[in-house]
């Protein structure tokens, strides 16, 4: 059987960056760019000119048939992960499946697709094998919850999508302990964050567009209230007041800018 080049648009991850957070850095991203692959093909070899985008569609067909490309595809996303799909009269049909190696032995994730979008479960795996996330996508998004773990096992991260936005983001430490619950909006911290440290909250905070802005408290190992003011736009402002572990008012400050005024 010879091989045909292609160009394949991917769908992807997280692109998150998750960013963000964890592993699903390496996965194609959601305007990964057209990258090159490897077609089983019974016909004799061709270029990367011989399919192209046609139609409303879009759909892959032959440069000089026209006709929609159908064919098992081994190619590699733009993050370089080796990668095996289908196409089906020129839409993508089926599962996508990610490697670590070029000899796609160790699945790095696995999605499918239907009529050209992905649908459905999400994964994707440590190295060992084990679990690295999983999550659920409709019509190219992801929709409610992808759970993040480590290797060695246990819940890492949760986050909450609507329509392929996060909008709330939980953490967790190695021991199972949560360490921030932050509410979301296009990215950014958005509204109520809690902070924790060893299972105890240490910290309430209130974001805007990613900014410290509103009430902020913050908590003596024991629970009791330790500080409390106000923050506007990242900076202090007004007057805070802080607190001994026994509840006793230690001082108050008042704040322009980030910057005492007055004791």
């Amino acid at each position: 059987m010879k091989r045909l080049i292609v160009l394949l648009l991917l769908a992807p991850a997280l692109s998150a960056r998750a960013a963000l957070f964890i592993s699903a850095d390496s996965l194609p991203s959601p305007t990964a760019p057209l990258v090159a692959a490897t077609i089983s093909a019974d016909s004799v070899a061709r270029t990367l000119d011989d399919l192209e985008r046609r139609g409303p569609d879009s759909l892959y067909c032959n440069r000089y048939t026209g006709r929609p490309f159908s064919g098992v595809i081994d190619g590699r996303s733009d993050e370089g992960s080796p990668i095996r799909i289908t196409l089906i009269e020129g839409v993508a049909e089926g599962p996508l499946t990610g490697y670590y190696d070029p000899e796609r032995t160790v699945v790095r994730w696995r999605c499918a697709f239907h009529k050209g979008k992905r649908e459905g479960d999400y994964t994707a795996f440590h190295r060992s094998g084990k679990v690295d996330f999983t999550a659920t996508m409709r019509h190219d998004k992801m929709v409610g919850k992808r759970r993040c773990y480590y290797e060695e096992g246990g819940l890492k991260h949760i986050h909450t999508y609507r329509e392929g936005n996060e909008t709330r983001r939980v953490e967790y430490d190695a021991r199972g302990g949560i360490s921030l619950a932050a509410s979301l909006k296009d990215g950014k911290k958005e509204g109520a964050v809690q902070i924790y440290k060893e299972g105890k909250l240490t910290e309430k905070r209130h974001y805007r567009a990613d900014k410290l802005d509103g009430l902020s408290q913050s908590y003596h190992p024991s629970g009791r209230l330790k500080s409390r003011g106000d923050y506007r736009g990242g900076k202090k402002e007004g007057r805070w007041r802080y607190y001994s572990e026994k509840g006793k008012l230690l001082r108050m400050e008042t704040y322009s800018e980030d910057k005492t005024v007055r004791q």
